[in-house]
């Protein structure tokens, strides 16, 4: 198992300093993003210790899964915690030190309800980027842990267990799916928000520039099988089945105009730009499901 090498800032004072900001550059050059870091781009490992680090109060930042100088400085305070060289780059050295009993790859253990550890964050990073996410990314197994392994279980054709070993690692090492059709944009706008890891949680869809009121159109031809309130920080939301297993889903409306069992075509009016739900200003959440799996709708538009 390797790591991608990540940029350290030094702690004033180490006596590591000079042989780590020698090292800074060339794992600058070898390991930082572009200036917009694409979902493929996202290393689930390093994602698993960013939340791994949080849990210990080392890590404060965002859950990335993107190498990064304050990813690095937190990897070397816990490396000096630890008794490696802290250069900031979590290898196989490091790893074996906070993982003695040799338990922290994914699947070399059954994981239920209360287990913790790096494993279950992995765990957790995995089932989101497979379009299962669980909530805000803790390394702890949580029931709602268990209902996203159980879904992504029924889903891959699994026994359903509700419990993560062998099998479900197996699956996990899959890419994630993709939606099998285009779709239409619902506003022609930016995507301010993409799809993916955002904060300490997931982001299941695009959020997409949209002024109050604004116009939503239908992604695609369908039935609409949402239409109203929908709980859960949506606010006022309209789904569409295309056929195939294939959903979308646009949110925040301020105004719906469809109904339950109206058929659409594709840019047929939903309804209307607004904020509802939790939004901090108008925009259009775009969602696209397949099978029940979130997928990055940017995968799917034309």
């Amino acid at each position: 198992m390797s790591f991608l090498p990540v940029a350290l800032r030094p702690a004033s004072g180490s006596p590591m300093k000079a042989v780590v900001v020698a090292a800074v550059a060339a794992a600058l050059a070898a390991a930082a993003p572009g200036p917009a870091a694409a979902a493929g781009q996202v290393d689930p490992r390093l994602a698993a210790l960013q939340i791994t680090m949080r849990s210990r109060l080392l890590y404060r930042g965002p859950v990335t899964g993107v190498p990064d100088e304050r990813t690095a400085a937190a990897t070397a305070i816990l490396q000096e915690r630890l008794g490696v060289m802290p250069d900031g780059i979590f290898g196989p050295q490091t790893l074996s030190r906070l993982f003695p009993a040799g338990r922290p790859v994914l699947g070399k253990r059954l994981l239920t309800v209360g287990a913790k550890g790096y494993d279950v964050a992995l765990l957790r990073v995995e089932l989101a980027l497979h379009g299962f996410p669980s909530g805000k990314f803790t390394s702890l197994y949580t029931t709602r842990t268990a209902r996203a392994v159980l879904r992504f279980q029924r889903w891959a054709g699994l026994p359903q267990t509700a419990m993560a070993g062998s099998l479900t690692a197996r699956a996990l090492h899959g890419a994630p799916v993709t939606c099998p059709r285009r779709l239409a944009w619902p506003v022609a706008a930016a995507v301010i928000s993409p799809y993916g890891l955002r904060g300490a949680r997931f982001h299941g869809g695009i959020d997409i520039v949209a002024g109050y009121g604004t116009p939503v159109r239908s992604p695609g031809a369908g039935e609409v099988v949402w239409a109203g309130w929908r709980p859960g920080g949506w606010g006022n939301a309209v789904m569409v089945a295309h056929g195939g297993g294939v959903r979308s889903l646009v949110a925040h409306l301020s105004r719906v105009d469809v109904h339950v069992g109206d058929h659409v075509r594709t840019g047929d009016r939903l309804g209307l730009a607004g904020a509802t739900g939790n939004a901090s200003g108008p925009h259009v959440h775009l969602e696209v499901r397949v099978r029940g799996a979130y997928v990055d709708p940017m995968t799917a538009l034309d």
